[in-house]
């Protein structure tokens, strides 16, 4: 199928590496990398009968503050 798309300029460069790479069409290794990010596993546990995203140990901490920012903000 055609389409457009428009990709972050980290996205794109991304995507263009990845295709170069592995002798692909750009709109190929977007496809790939769109399957493989859809497959990729939801780290998620059980808390109370309730499920949750457990993200990884490294991930930035969004604290009250970062809300409230991004609640004031305008997008």
């Amino acid at each position: 199928m055609r389409t457009t798309l428009n990709l972050d300029e980290d996205v794109a460069q991304i995507a263009k590496a990845y295709a170069a790479d592995r002798n692909l069409s750009i709109g190929a290794a977007v496809s790939i990398l769109v399957k493989q990010g859809i497959a990729a596993p939801m780290p998620t546990r059980v808390l109370n009968g309730l499920t949750i995203f457990d993200p990884p140990s490294d991930s930035p901490v969004v604290t009250a503050q970062h809300v409230k920012d991004l609640m004031d903000s305008e997008f």
